[in-house]
Parts: structure tokens; C-alpha cells; sequence
């Protein structure tokens, strides 16, 4: 949930798509014009097409395995399979042969960790952190590509939440192709055909 700091109403997350909705709603109510408006700016269009991507934040994941999955040892262009450990396998296994065995671009997965309900520890605490990132690696078994336990999937959250994956869900598993700049050029899942994934690849490269 988050608090919209113009209008002070509470908003929460909720669907499938992510959808932000308001917990409730004022008729009418007196807002000051230089705080909200509602008309469409005359350069509208243009600032629209000329948006930013949004950008992937640098990342230092405990890997699977052991050592630590930095975003410094993957300079872009590259591929990020996020969502649960047999998710990113299967969506590994079809990326290798479209990416030369993982390699042009990098392909790396972030391991979806959520604390179950029976969970006693605090992930304040660096030490619980660490050892539940250190159960959830072995849990997790080997993989084909460098994967980091990301918890509650917080380092691949722009990308999960641009493929549509609800808030806390570790499926559908949510691939993101990284530009220059570390920029999130496109969004894909595990229903993207081998053809479309191919055509993503290529616009990265």
C-alpha cells in the first residue's frame, strides 16, 4: 500500500496487472491547481514518447551456490529471468540456444525468496537475512545461468511488476531485457514464444 502525497488518499495494489486503486474516494473536492490537474499538457505527446525507460538498480544478490551476483560483473546488454527456481530453469533451458549458451547477451536469474508464514527471523537483522538467503540457495538446487536469491523479489521488482507479476507472486516468471545504461527496454514471460524472445534478444544486442 502507499500514501499519494498530493491528494493524501491511501492506495493499494491489487490484480493481476498490478492495478493501483484508491481505498476511497472524495466527490468534488477543493484542490489547489497548482498542486493537481487533470488537463492534458499541449507537449503531452512528446514527453510521452520521448520517456525514459525505467532503469534496473545496481544489485549485490547473495548467489546460488555461493559468492555474491553483483550488477558490476554484468554490464548490459542482458537478459534477467525473475520468479521461482523451477520457473527460471524452464525459462533458462529456452533462452540458452537464442543467446549462445547464455553468454551474448548475458543471461542471470534473480531467485523470487519469500519468507513463509512460520518464518520466526527478521530480515532487518543481517544475520536472519543471511540465513535465509543461505536456506533458500540450497532449497534452490543448481542452475544453468548465475542466479542471486533476490528477497521478496525487491532487485527484480521493475521488472516483475512491468511483465504483470502481482505483488509478492513468484509466477508467471518475468523476463527483462537490459539496455545501455541498465535501462528495461522490454518485458516478456514464460508465455512469449521462442520466436518473440529471439526478436527481444536481437533489439538489445
Amino acid at each position: 500500500m502507499s500514501l499519494d502525497e498530493a491528494t493524501r488518499l491511501l492506495l493499494k495494489d491489487t490484480g493481476a496487472g498490478h492495478t493501483v486503486v484508491a481505498t476511497e474516494i472524495e466527490i468534488g473536492p477543493a484542490i489547489d491547481a497548482e498542486t493537481f490537474s487533470t488537463y492534458r499538457p499541449s507537449d503531452a505527446a512528446t514527453l510521452t514518447e520521448n520517456r525514459a525507460d525505467p532503469k534496473i538498480d545496481d544489485f549485490r544478490l547473495p548467489r546460488v551456490g555461493g559468492g555474491e551476483l553483483a550488477s558490476t560483473g554484468f554490464p548490459p546488454p542482458l537478459v534477467i529471468v525473475a520468479g521461482d527456481a523451477a520457473g527460471i530453469r524452464t525459462m533458462a533451458a529456452r533462452l540458452l540456444p537464442l543467446t549462445h549458451g547464455g553468454a551474448r547477451p548475458r543471461v542471470i536469474g534473480f531467485l523470487t525468496a519469500v519468507p513463509p508464514p512460520d518464518w520466526t527471523g527478521n530480515l532487518l537483522d543481517p544475520g536472519d537475512a543471511a540465513s535465509f538467503a543461505d536456506h533458500a540457495s540450497q532449497a534452490a538446487g543448481r542452475f544453468p545461468v548465475p542466479v542471486g536469491v533476490d528477497i521478496k523479489g525487491a532487485a527484480g521488482y521493475q521488472i516483475t511488476q512491468a511483465a504483470g507479476v502481482e505483488a509478492g507472486q513468484t509466477t508467471p516468471t518475468a523476463v527483462g531485457f537490459i539496455a545501455a545504461g541498465m535501462a528495461l527496454a522490454h518485458v516478456a514471460t514464460d508465455g512469449t514464444t521462442d520466436a518473440e524472445l529471439q526478436d527481444l534478444i536481437d533489439a538489445v544486442r
